[in-house]
């Protein structure tokens, strides 16, 4: 665990976001120093119950590329029902393998009945890579079922603690509440928590990514928004967004 003691890591807003778009398309090495920038790549698809296209290029980009990639999947390949009797995903992994290339390598993938999260690793960190680990906290039914809840994944490179979790929480515009509860039992009750003091896993780890199909509504009727956004009333929405 020498060295990258203190690492900063950046995640690429939208696919034509600037922040993506200040990069280099070469991907800067990595030093065994203090200090180290690492760029992450964090993509989440809900594919309803299909597979992905053969090119999934236009959505996990390859230039500018990244350290590290974290895909997380909701339905993919089969659907909710599906999954609970079938839910392997190693198609699915391999061509994801296949699209970033020799230069990656899959450090761990985890697969909770249709929720899925995989993480590539750029040989630059391979050697600096430790300690991962993985879990899963089913939200379902008597939250025991796993068609709603989180997987997880979590690893160091060098000093520095990394936890991801792709995320499909409870659906309808009435069920905020039951999303929040979803979201703290997440954090809570995750097998990856080493101090019960604090409020949850994610206060175990540096750097902490929360992702997936987590089902917030904007409490507007469809035709209004969509003249909103038609007019670029943004913040129409955001009054109207749950999350707030």
């Amino acid at each position: 665990d020498a060295g990258l003691g203190s690492t900063a890591c950046y995640a690429p807003q939208t696919p034509s976001g600037s922040l993506m778009h200040r990069w280099a398309e070469d991907l800067p090495g990595v030093k065994p120093t203090d200090d180290q920038t690492v760029r992450v790549f964090c993509g989440v698809w809900n594919l309803h119950g299909k597979p992905a296209p053969a090119d999934v290029g236009p959505w996990l980009l390859t230039k500018p590329g990244h350290h590290i990639y974290v895909v997380g999947t909701c339905e993919c390949e089969r659907s909710i029902e599906k999954s609970m009797i079938w839910k392997d995903k190693s198609r699915w992994e391999t061509q994801v393998k296949h699209h970033l290339g020799e230069d990656y390598r899959m450090i761990k993938s985890h697969n909770m009945s249709a929720i899925h999260v995989m993480v590539f690793v750029h040989r630059h960190l391979w050697r600096y890579v430790w300690d991962i680990k993985s879990a899963q906290v089913a939200t379902g039914f008597a939250n025991f079922v796993g068609n709603k809840g989180g997987a997880q994944i979590g690893f160091s490179i060098g000093h520095t603690s990394m936890l991801f979790t792709n995320a499909h929480l409870a659906a309808h515009a009435n069920k905020m509440k039951l999303r929040t509860q979803n979201l703290a039992r997440i954090l809570t009750d995750s097998t990856l928590r080493r101090d019960k003091t604090r409020s949850g896993v994610h206060e175990d780890y540096d750097r902490v990514f929360f992702m997936g199909d987590l089902n917030p509504r904007v409490s507007a009727r469809r035709s209004d928004v969509d003249q909103w956004l038609q007019a670029r009333e943004f913040e129409k929405c955001l009054e109207r967004d749950q999350l707030r």
